[in-house]
């Protein structure tokens, strides 16, 4: 089963302000995922408000990292995870057995299967791709798709150019980033 959104909201939102805190940019891959997310309810602060307080709409850059699926389901169910620094390795990386960065054992996350990967994919279509047009700023923007069939590991290079050549884009993406200025 799949975390809850109010779960995630929780961890994530404490997790942006304490990097906000310390005056520190924040990416974000695959959140918000839900509507929930997002925007809360009337309890709660959702993470698009947050995250505009925290580093304003100017500096919000959404993009989508556009990977068929099967493509994902072969990386993700070949990924490894170091369990002492938390480090995800790529499948298609040929490293060994230990962490390049820490010597820890890399393991495979029981998660890390076909079956539940297919399940987030589903969720992603149901819960992630309707936040973009339920937030009114957001919606008028477009949101840069950047191809990941050919690109290795995260295509960070590709989203720096971007940023440097706009000032904003969309929200709930795939991706999204924020830096302050």
């Amino acid at each position: 089963k799949l975390n809850t959104p109010s779960w995630v909201l929780k961890i994530i939102s404490r997790r942006v302000k304490e990097l906000a805190k310390l005056d520190q940019s924040v990416i974000l891959s695959g959140s918000p995922r839900t509507l929930f997310e997002a925007f809360s309810d009337k309890k709660h602060t959702g993470l698009i408000k947050i995250l505009e307080k925290l580093y304003g709409k100017k500096n919000i850059f959404i993009f989508l990292l556009d990977i068929p699926p099967e493509e994902s389901v072969k990386r993700n169910a070949s990924r490894l995870v170091c369990p002492v620094c938390k480090t995800p390795i790529l499948g298609i990386v040929k490293i060994g057995k230990m962490c390049p960065f820490c010597g820890g054992a890399l393991i495979s996350r029981r998660d890390d299967n076909k079956k539940i990967i297919l399940a987030r994919l589903k969720e992603y279509q149901t819960r992630t791709l309707p936040i973009q047009p339920a937030a009114p700023y957001y919606s008028q923007l477009p949101i840069p798709r950047i191809p990941t069939t050919t690109v290795a590991a995260w295509p960070s290079g590709r989203m720096d150019i971007f940023i440097g050549q706009q000032e904003t884009a969309a929200v709930a993406a795939t991706q999204t980033t924020m830096r302050k200025i």
